[in-house]
């Protein structure tokens, strides 16, 4: 059996009452995130050090029962003895340590190990030196006999560095780790809060998307997608929201349409185009942080449905007296280009073309100057263009 320990006692650096084990990182506790680890590592326990049993305790227990597996919280040393069994393996995670979880599967998922990195600037971040040398990352796998050795050292000792040394004495391998790499991944060691919003800060732009300057406002659709990230993540909130307000709009564009208000509604067609485009963004975030899979194709499939129903519904009723159908047609054939484009070629001649609420503006501003239908045969004529050119580079570029 594998059994994980945590400990969640040290204090911040700053102060405060909070420790380091329970600061929130990206959505979830420190201690959460070493548990979610475990479980997937495969330990079936959790025995947790505290100095008190509180509600933060609790929850935590509560979290642990979620995922399947036993929790005990226990304080001091020798309240450890008799947790983990000889024949057991112990897992043992660092006081506020947050690993990135694909080092740690890779080196300890089948064998016992000390996982170390140099201690030249790790141990001014907080990290423990073992020798002159290295300082360990903050995980560990060792035989659960480790545990039983407690019993023959001072009561007052720190358990985590007692198992650590204990580990390295009994000839425990040492696994170096690329240090900077670990970093870059996501590894870190919790200090107090200050510190730890700002590396969040730093982690959650890794998973921001970034469209590009060619598709401006979905551009800045992931700036503000990231801006509430975090928020997003500390209240289990996806997405979601936003894509509803943004098929909302694009409902209201075809309301403000029949009312004679073509201009509004292709407005609120945009602004609704731009709210899916940071729900569909915030999603795409939280869905690789959380390493679930993103929105489901149905659903993005259903909110494009929306927004195109509607493009056609508007134009319909924007005609204003001309023969409607024709605006209908002219609407379809330029919804069929615009998703051609985006199945036909990656080529960043076509990339302004999947930023609909760009789109969206450009009609809104041929509405408003009573030129709507040559807005449109306008765009689907250079769509036509722009295909035409990038399969010509297609054909003349050497595979």
């Amino acid at each position: 059996m594998l059994v994980a320990l945590l400990s969640i006692c040290a204090e911040p650096e700053s102060g405060g009452e909070i420790p380091r084990g329970l600061l929130h990182f990206a959505g979830q506790s420190i201690a959460e995130r070493q548990i979610e680890l475990a479980v997937r590592m495969g330990a079936d326990r959790v025995v947790c050090l505290v100095d008190t049993i509180d509600a933060e305790v609790i929850d935590l227990q509560d979290a642990a029962r979620d995922l399947g597996v036993k929790f005990t919280a226990v304080s001091g040393a020798r309240s450890l003895l008799g947790q983990v069994a000889a024949g057991d393996e112990l897992l043992l995670f660092g006081d506020g340590v947050l690993p990135a979880g694909a080092a740690v599967e890779k080196h300890l998922g089948e064998r016992s190990g000390v996982l170390v990195i140099p201690a030249e600037g790790a141990v001014e971040e907080g990290y423990e030196r073992i020798d002159g040398e290295w300082a360990w990352a903050g995980v560990l796998r060792a035989s659960g006999a480790s545990i039983e050795a407690l019993s023959q050292l001072p009561v007052d000792i720190d358990p985590v560095s007692a198992l650590l040394r204990i580990a390295l004495q009994r000839g425990t391998r040492v696994v170096p780790i690329d240090g900077a790499k670990a970093m870059r991944a996501g590894w870190l060691l919790a200090r107090d809060e200050t510190q730890l919003a700002a590396q969040e800060t730093e982690f959650l732009r890794r998973f921001a998307k970034h469209s590009g300057l060619a598709q401006p406002t979905r551009s800045l659709a992931d700036v503000i997608a990231l801006r509430f990230a975090g928020r997003a993540l500390d209240r289990q909130a996806t997405g979601l929201p936003a894509s509803i307000i943004g098929a909302v709009c694009a409902v209201g564009s075809v309301a403000a349409a029949s009312e004679g208000m073509p201009v509004l509604g292709l407005g609120l067609l945009a602004f609704g185009s731009f709210a899916r485009d940071i729900g569909r963004s915030l999603s795409d975030m939280l869905a690789a942080i959380r390493q679930k899979g993103s929105q489901k194709q149905w659903v993005a499939t259903a909110f494009s449905l929306v927004f195109d129903v509607s493009l056609v519904a508007l134009s319909v009723l924007a005609a204003d007296g001309g023969p409607r159908i024709e605006m209908g047609v002219l609407a379809l054939m330029l919804i069929g280009l615009l998703h051609l484009s985006e199945q036909v070629s990656q080529s960043r001649l076509l990339a302004p073309l999947k930023d609909r609420t760009l789109v969206y503006i450009v009609l809104a501003i041929g509405a408003g100057i009573g030129l709507l239908k040559p807005a449109m045969a306008g765009l689907c004529l250079a769509i036509i263009g722009l295909l035409l050119l990038v399969q010509r580079q297609a054909r003349l570029t050497p595979a």
